[in-house]
C-alpha cells in the first residue's frame, strides 16, 4: 500500500516506476529484473548509485546487479559480491532485519568490504525484503546529493517488494524451462531409439522417416516458418510412422499388393503411433501431429477425416512430404516411381488433398533449389 503522506508528484513517479518495472520485466531474465530495479531506485531517489542482491539462506548471494553507473565509479566487475560474513554496510539491513539509512559515512564506515578502488560513500540507503522473518532480497541505494529521508525509504520498499515478486517469478518460470528442456532433450534422445528400433524391424520404414524428415523441414523453412515450428516437423516426421512397430510383420514386408483388409490394417498406425507417443513428456502436441500426418484436406484422409484448418500445420507438411518420398522410394510390393510422377501428384491434388503452400515450397525446392531426396 502507498503511504498517505507521499505527495502526489511522488506518488506518480512512485507508480510510474512499478509499472515500467512491470511491463518490462516478462522480456528479460532474472539478472536484469534485478538489474532493472536497482535502476528505477537509483532514478527514483535521484542517487548516484544502485545495487540489488538476492540472498540465500546460509549467507551466499544468488544475485548480486549493480547499475551501469555504480560500476562505472566503482571500477569492479558485475561478478565481484562479498559474502554477508565479510560484507559492509550494505549487508546492515540483512543483519538488523530493517532499513538502514546511512546519512553522514566517513571512510572507516563503509571501507569494510568493498573491492579497491571503490567510489567514497557520502550516503547510502539499504532495505531488506523479509520472508518468513528472513532477509531475502536488498535493495540499495547511494550518493543522493542531500540525505535519506522517509520518502526514500518508502519507495525503496516497495520498489524491493516488488521485485522480489517478480524475481520470484522469474525464478520459477527458468526452473520450469530447464526441467523441460531437461525432459525434451530425454525424449528426442527417445526418439533416435525408437527410429533404431524400428529400423531393425523394417528398414524401409526407417529411411523413410528420416528422409521424410529432412524433406519437412526443408518444406517448413522454404515456407518461411519459424526454427521452433520447423523442429517440431523435423522430430515429428522422424517418428510419424513408429505405429507400424505395432503391425504384423508379415504385412508390412510382402512383397505383392496388400489386400484390402491389409490396407485397413496398415491405415491404423498413425492411429497406434499417436498412442505409442501420446505418454511422452514434449511441451507440443507431437502425438496429435503423428495422428494427423494421413488426413487430408477435403476429408478423404484417415483415420478421423478432419478437412482443412482442423488438421495442423505440421502434419499437413509432413503429409506432402511423406507421399513424395513414399512414391519415389522403393517398397517391398513395388518398385520406385519416378519424382516427376511423385510432384505431379502432389501439384493436382493442391488446394484438395494437400495445403496449396505447403504443395508450392516443396515444388519451389525440387525445381528451383535442386533439392533431392538422399
Amino acid at each position: 500500500m502507498l503511504d498517505p503522506s507521499l505527495s502526489p508528484p511522488d506518488r506518480y513517479a512512485l507508480i510510474s516506476a512499478l509499472l515500467i518495472l512491470h511491463e518490462e520485466a516478462p522480456e528479460l531474465d532474472e539478472f536484469n529484473v534485478g538489474l532493472r530495479a536497482a535502476e528505477l531506485a537509483e532514478e527514483l531517489t535521484e542517487s548516484q548509485a544502485g545495487y540489488l542482491h538476492v540472498v540465500e539462506e546460509g549467507g551466499g548471494i544468488r544475485l548480486a546487479a549493480w547499475t551501469g553507473r555504480t560500476l562505472a565509479s566503482c571500477g569492479m566487475q558485475a561478478e565481484s559480491h562479498y559474502s554477508l560474513e565479510h560484507a559492509g554496510i550494505w549487508a546492515d539491513c540483512v543483519r538488523r532485519g530493517e532499513p538502514v539509512v546511512h546519512n553522514e559515512l566517513r571512510a572507516e564506515d563503509y571501507r569494510r568490504g568493498l573491492p579497491a578502488g571503490h567510489t567514497p560513500l557520502q550516503r547510502h540507503l539499504a532495505v531488506p525484503v523479509l520472508e518468513q522473518g528472513r532477509p531475502v532480497m536488498v535493495l540499495g541505494v547511494g550518493n543522493k546529493p542531500t540525505p535519506y529521508g522517509d520518502r526514500d525509504v518508502e519507495e525503496v520498499r516497495l520498489l524491493a517488494e516488488s521485485a522480489w515478486g517478480l524475481l520470484r517469478r522469474k525464478a520459477h518460470e527458468e526452473r520450469e524451462a530447464r526441467h523441460l528442456r531437461f525432459l525434451e532433450d530425454n525424449m528426442l534422445a527417445t526418439i533416435e531409439v525408437v527410429n533404431t528400433i524400428v529400423s531393425m524391424r523394417d528398414p524401409y520404414t526407417a529411411g523413410h522417416e528420416r528422409r521424410v524428415s529432412h524433406l519437412a523441414r526443408a518444406i517448413a523453412a522454404e515456407m518461411g516458418l519459424g526454427e521452433e515450428l520447423q523442429d517440431r516437423v523435423r522430430v515429428a516426421a522422424l517418428v510419424h510412422d513408429v505405429g507400424k512397430l505395432a503391425l504384423p510383420a508379415e504385412v508390412l514386408a510382402k512383397p505383392g499388393r496388400l489386400t484390402p483388409m491389409e490396407m485397413e490394417i496398415v491405415k491404423t498406425h498413425s492411429r497406434q503411433g499417436s498412442e505409442i507417443l501420446r505418454k511422452s513428456h514434449f511441451s507440443w502436441p507431437l502425438a496429435d501431429i503423428v495422428l494427423q500426418h494421413h488426413e487430408r484436406l477435403d476429408g478423404s484422409g484417415y483415420p478421423d477425416g478432419l478437412r482443412g484448418d482442423a488438421i495442423m500445420l505440421e502434419a499437413r507438411i509432413i503429409a506432402v512430404a511423406d507421399v513424395v518420398e513414399a512414391m519415389g522410394s522403393h517398397r517391398p510390393h513395388r518398385p520406385p516411381r519416378a519424382l516427376e510422377d511423385a510432384l505431379a501428384e502432389i501439384a493436382s491434388g493442391a488446394g484438395t488433398r494437400y495445403d496449396p503452400a505447403v504443395v508450392a515450397a516443396c515444388l519451389r525446392l525440387f525445381r528451383e533449389q535442386g533439392y533431392t531426396l538422399s
